[in-house]
């Protein structure tokens, strides 16, 4: 667990590292009201493709990994081809929703043009199909090229067909979207490849009911979370305009250096979660936990350290939105602090326990996101985040407690669980060393 958290930290701060370095491109080159409908058109796809699964991300994890470890590949391809088959229903009904938004007459920044609507629907089911072959590299224990897919081969590949675009005077944020489209092509084809090499050619198959049944009961709940993460920046896009949407998102992607640092460890933990006895589930809880805190220091400290100083490099005009930076790094935190219990719950059976939390945290937002209506600034919809993030995780870290006699976060993590984490370091550093400065060499 604790070799694989790492591997997974070290792929997600690379990713990072390129986002950072794109959005201050984006900043520095396009119109400040161009940064913000870009970026929001990437929230949506993100959004969206979380949504569009339909849960059956979940099933994928959760039953892929039990079917690997019998090694029944046949299984595999039946669960895979479900959540492809999933997927394609969503992008159809999402399809027609927007049409039909765009017709009533009710413009929004995603349904202007039937162009829009149509690369929309397919960023969105490009996203979704990403998640699902990315789920699938996981519980085979593909852990290195799920991620290599989505957070670098996606990440580089979007700012190389972007460089591009503007090299050549592009700026349009309708044209820059669909270099991101691009690069989701492109990681599906790098993920696709991996998941042939490992089950097989997978065709799509009519999913199973007990897979559709877990799926759909994490839907809510899935959708609610990642809702919860991408509202903010939907309501600062459509309530404050475009030029505020810009300072949000940009504060926003700074802010994701602990976020994303946090959910390379919940990726790279989640089958271990799925496959553990009732024995070992306390221990491997409180390992993930482990794994959880360094996370949240690591980001933390990166985001106060450097969040200033690339807000400066936006500009002045983002470096003026740091108020709302730090409330998005005290909302990032709750995770660190009280652990992945979400995350455990749809992995040992409880998907509705765990949906009805989130839930019931995204409608509490919602609810809060009302003082701050007409006009949602950064600061307000942020500190808004920050009180919904953290009744989530300690709602969750009760039920974990209550439904399954397991604590989880802080509380769980032992002396033990750090010398286990500073040994795998350690064992890493080793190889790494070796590779570069074999013996003999001087």
């Amino acid at each position: 667990m604790f070799r694989n958290s790492i591997e997974a930290l070290i792929l997600r701060i690379l990713g990072v590292a390129i986002w950072l370095a794109v959005t201050i491109l984006f900043a520095r080159v396009l119109p400040q009201d161009e940064v913000g409908a870009l970026f929001y058109l990437i929230n949506i796809a993100i959004l969206g493709g979380t949504i569009a699964t339909l849960g059956y991300d979940v099933a994928v994890l959760r039953y892929g990994s039990a079917m690997w470890a019998i090694k029944d590949k046949l299984e595999l391809t039946r669960i895979f081809g479900g959540g492809i088959s999933m997927t394609g229903i969503a992008g159809s009904i999402l399809a027609v929703a927007l049409i039909g938004v765009m017709l009533w007459g009710h413009e929004t920044p995603v349904t202007s043009t039937p162009n829009l609507i149509a690369l929309t629907v397919i960023a969105v089911t490009l996203s979704a199909m990403l998640g699902i072959s990315r789920d699938l590299l996981r519980a085979v224990g593909k852990l290195r090229i799920a991620l290599f897919g989505e957070t670098i081969v996606r990440t580089s590949g979007f700012a190389c067909f972007a460089a591009l675009l503007m090299l050549f005077g592009i700026q349009s944020a309708t044209l820059l979207f669909g270099g991101y489209i691009l690069a989701l092509l492109l990681a599906n084809a790098v993920q696709y490849r991996a998941v042939y090499s490992t089950i097989g050619a997978a065709r799509p198959f009519l999913p199973q009911s007990e897979h559709v049944k877990t799926a759909l009961g994490a839907w809510i709940g899935r959708s609610s979370g990642i809702l919860m993460m991408r509202l903010p920046g939907i309501i600062v896009g459509i309530k404050g305009g475009l030029s505020e949407a810009a300072l949000f998102f940009a504060v926003d992607r700074v802010a994701q250096m602990t976020n994303l640092l946090v959910t390379a460890v919940r990726t790279a933990t989640g089958p271990d979660l799925a496959r553990a006895s009732e024995e070992e589930l306390p221990e491997d809880v409180a390992r993930a936990s482990a794994l959880m805190f360094l996370a949240g220091l690591l980001g933390g400290a990166g985001v106060l350290a450097l969040g200033g100083i690339v807000l400066l490099a936006l500009g002045g005009t983002y470096f003026s939105a740091f108020p709302a930076l730090l409330f998005l790094l005290v909302g990032n935190l709750a995770v660190s602090v009280m652990g992945p219990c979400p995350l455990i719950l749809y992995m040992r059976g409880r998907e509705r326990v765990g949906a009805f939390v989130e839930s019931a945290s995204m409608i509490t937002m919602g609810c809060l996101m009302i003082f701050v209506l007409p006009a949602a600034s950064a600061l307000e919809v942020s500190q808004i985040f920050a009180v919904a993030m953290w009744g989530m995780y300690i709602g969750a870290w009760i039920a974990t407690r209550v439904f399954l006699g397991v604590t989880a976060g802080v509380f769980s993590i032992r002396s033990r669980h750090l010398h286990e984490m500073a040994r795998a370091l350690m064992q890493m550093w080793g190889k790494l060393k070796s590779k570069f400065y074999p013996k003999g060499n001087k």
